[in-house]
């Protein structure tokens, strides 16, 4: 197996194992490096807008539970570096596609700020399948994170992949059926223009059960929500946490400095 499929084959390994991937490396530096530079001069001309939340016909700007600045990504990206990350996005579909029969068939990508004291309360990516989400992907930009909680963390996880233990069986976890729940579209449009329609989000806004606070450092956390525990990711440069669209509840806990990744999902 050459070192490509290797990365990917650990990917696979960690979603069989854990329902997440936590992984290291899976683009160059170069790659990542380009990105961020294009984000920090996007986020500078103020191209990213702020991300809305709720249906077509309702959607808002609530910044108590969202408070993101988004772009969406063409599908066909001039860009070397979109164009870069894309491919190694699309060789690592095809590889789940031939060994786990995903159906993985589109994917769509956006540029992520948050800036600090920015949050998104805890939520489903895709709650039911109402956009056929079946792969969350994030990938970190932030150089130099300092992601010590000194002791504020929750649960075994530590950002490197290795403190969940045990597998969820299918179907036994997901969001209450709360009132009011709350529709999220993901933005405030498709590829970041124009109001926001059907089919750009489709996350479930679910009921805090126990906060986790962010930690001592720069914050920005991402705190994943199993069955077997919480697993807390700090947002460092190079990160790519990969997970089920439709069964693993997440939230990003608020950070101390300008927070960037490049966020998406496999269809």
């Amino acid at each position: 197996m050459d070192p490509v499929e290797q990365r990917f084959e650990r990917v696979v390994q960690q979603i069989l194992a854990h329902d997440r991937a936590i992984v290291h490396g899976l683009f160059s530096d170069q790659i990542l490096s380009d990105l961020l530079l294009l984000m920090q001069e996007m986020r500078s001309a103020e191209v990213l807008r702020p991300a809305a939340i709720g249906s077509s016909e309702r959607a808002m700007v609530h910044t108590e539970i969202r408070s993101d600045f988004i772009h969406w990504w063409p599908d066909a990206p001039d860009h070397p570096a979109m164009q870069a990350f894309l491919g190694v996005i699309d060789n690592l579909s095809t590889y789940m596609n031939r060994t786990c029969f995903t159906g993985i068939n589109s994917r769509e990508f956006m540029f992520a700020a948050y800036p600090p004291g920015a949050r998104y309360a805890r939520h489903l990516d895709d709650f039911q399948n109402k956009n056929a989400r079946k792969f969350s992907v994030i990938t970190y930009l932030n150089r130099d994170w300092n992601g010590d909680r000194n002791g504020n963390g929750v649960g075994p996880g530590t950002g490197t992949g290795t403190g969940w233990v045990g597998h969820r069986p299918t179907g036994t976890h997901g969001p209450e059926r709360v009132a009011h729940a709350e529709i999220a579209e993901g933005g405030v449009g498709p590829r970041g223009e124009g109001p926001p329609i059907t089919g750009t989000g489709g996350e479930l806004r679910t009921p805090d059960r126990g906060r986790v606070e962010r930690g001592n450092g720069d914050g920005g956390e991402l705190v994943l929500y199993g069955a077997s525990g919480v697993e807390i990711v700090a947002p460092t440069f190079g990160t790519t946490v990969i997970f089920p669209s439709s069964e693993l509840e997440h939230e990003v806990l608020p950070a101390r400095r300008e927070r960037y990744s490049v966020t998406g999902w496999l269809r």
